[in-house]
């Protein structure tokens, strides 16, 4: 999978983040999969970020994001939920649901 370095512009909401992005100090502000969202964009601008690095995604025709962009999305999601069982199994619940199996 390729990562291309795009301007801030050109990157659309639903796009995935291709590594870590770090503030000037170190801080993690956004992890690498994380689904860009229009105000996480607008957030990103106002901060005085100008490029990003976006992974990039096999063309759908359907306009409709594909398993690989509904689990990076889930993953960012719970990405501070623990590991406690109930917390393991809504995640189980949310990935069936969204990815469309059964459980």
């Amino acid at each position: 999978m390729n990562d291309a370095q795009l301007p801030i512009e050109q990157v659309e909401p639903g796009a995935i983040l291709g590594q870590d992005l770090m503030d000037d100090h170190g801080i993690l502000l956004l992890p690498a999969g994380a689904v860009l969202t229009e105000g996480m964009l607008q957030r990103l601008r106002k901060a005085g970020v100008i490029r990003l690095t976006i992974r990039a995604a096999a063309a759908d025709d359907s306009g409709c994001p594909g398993d690989e962009q509904l689990a990076a999305r889930i993953d960012y999601l719970f990405r501070g939920s623990g590991d406690s069982m109930p917390m393991r199994e809504l995640r189980s619940l949310v990935a069936a649901y969204r990815l469309g199996k059964r459980p």
